[in-house]
């Protein structure tokens, strides 16, 4: 697992509509990067819809969500589609991405699946906060008070 302060790792990967979506793109912005097993299953349902949920508070604190998995781009659609999702699900068929970031394997059991953790990365594209045993039902607002603290930590900071 990726450490707070450590440069978060480029990548590329394409989103559940087939388009490229690159961490460069995200510069300027908090972005919320979960990985998690797979499309459909109750607890990655339960931690989507969170998302989904708190979507309106991630954008009033400049932050984007970018949900990551092994799972295929039509599996993401129909996930997406099924639980109007207002974000992005990223494919990751070949592992890159969630190798590059610590998420394969163990903690799920199954070593070709993501597991379920959560990075918070700033604007200058720095791990600003990790979450490795999340719950499902609690974790997007838990993050999204996190990125509140952290923000206005940083704001007292200067």
């Amino acid at each position: 697992m990726l450490k707070v302060g450590e440069a978060a790792p480029g990548f590329e990967a394409q989103d559940q509509d087939g388009r490229l979506v690159r961490l460069s793109d995200y510069r300027g912005k908090w972005l919320v990067l979960y990985f998690y097993p797979r499309d459909m299953t109750l607890g990655c349902t339960k931690e989507a819809i969170g998302f989904r949920d708190v979507k309106k508070r991630l954008d009033s604190l400049n932050a984007d969500v970018l949900g990551i998995s092994t799972d295929a781009e039509a599996a993401h659609r129909h996930f997406t589609a099924k639980c109007s999702l207002n974000f992005r699900l990223l494919v990751d068929p070949d592992r890159k991405v969630c190798r590059a970031y610590g998420a394969l394997g163990p903690i799920t059991g199954f070593l070709d699946t993501a597991s379920r953790l959560t990075y918070v990365i700033d604007p200058q594209t720095k791990v600003a906060l990790t979450y490795r045993f999340v719950n499902p039902l609690n974790h997007a607002m838990k993050v999204v008070n996190d990125i509140e603290h952290a923000q206005a930590d940083r704001k007292s900071a200067h």
